[in-house]
């Protein structure tokens, strides 16, 4: 009885144990061929960016006032988009920058520009785009990016990925905008989430990833071993004497 109680459990064990692919393997309906997309990303300005702008010309004649002077060299300078959604510029004064493409905010720059340059060429970069990603991956934490157009396989990628024990049905994004905070819930293993709004990490983005159930019910167990021992060995005591 003892010998076919201890066969029992170590079935048991190993059904419980057993893993599908379905529950690891990202975007598996996806087949080989071309696909047409819908999803298109441009990052839009917000207050706390920082924006690198550098301005130039054919001639260089009048550039020197719009950049930053260190000793003989004009270098790029930093502007960071206030709660109003301005930056201060020189010569021109504030200009609202919040809520347009980077695109869009060259192109305002060259035409407020142009009247005291000729033909002005606006380099603009947004130097402060991060994300932070958060529990089972295997390097949580803050990032940040050069590339503002980052999705979230990339994003995940550099944290080198999930764990075994990540959950990859419902990975939780947070992102806020417009004083506005919204929650999406992510299944990386359907290609589906690739024409969602978070396929592309936004500025300040919170990605969660959550423990499977093997991982949750794993904590339990370690934390609860010398309770399971014990019952257990009270439990294999009694079958001993009722059998003898």
């Amino acid at each position: 009885m003892i010998k076919n109680l201890f066969l029992y459990l170590c079935l048991v064990f190993l059904i419980s144990s057993c893993a599908s692919k379905k529950n690891y393997n990202y975007l598996q309906d996806l087949e080989v061929g071309v696909y047409d997309y819908s999803t298109t990303y441009s990052h839009i300005l917000q207050p706390s960016d920082i924006l690198n702008i550098y301005v130039s010309s054919e001639d260089n004649q009048g550039v020197q006032v719009f950049n930053l002077k260190i000793g003989e060299q004009y270098l790029k300078a930093n502007y960071t988009i206030q709660k109003d959604g301005t930056i201060e510029y020189p010569l021109i004064g504030k200009i609202n920058l919040a809520g347009l493409t980077i695109l869009q905010a060259i192109d305002l720059l060259k035409n407020k520009i142009k009247i005291y340059v000729n033909n002005p060429i606006i380099n603009l970069e947004l130097t402060n785009f991060k994300y932070t990603i958060l529990g089972e991956v295997k390097a949580p934490g803050i990032y940040k990016s050069e590339n503002e157009r980052l999705t979230l396989l990339e994003a995940l990628g550099s944290a080198g990925d999930l764990d075994v024990y990540g959950k990859r049905k419902n990975i939780k994004l947070i992102r806020e905008n417009n004083q506005k905070r919204t929650v999406f819930s992510i299944d990386i293993t359907n290609k589906r989430f690739i024409d969602s709004e978070a396929y592309y990490v936004k500025q300040n983005d919170v990605i969660i990833v959550y423990p499977n159930n093997p991982k949750v019910q794993a904590s339990a167990f370690n934390r609860n071993m010398p309770l399971y021992i014990a019952v257990a060995s009270t439990i294999i005591s009694v079958i001993v004497l009722l059998t003898r």
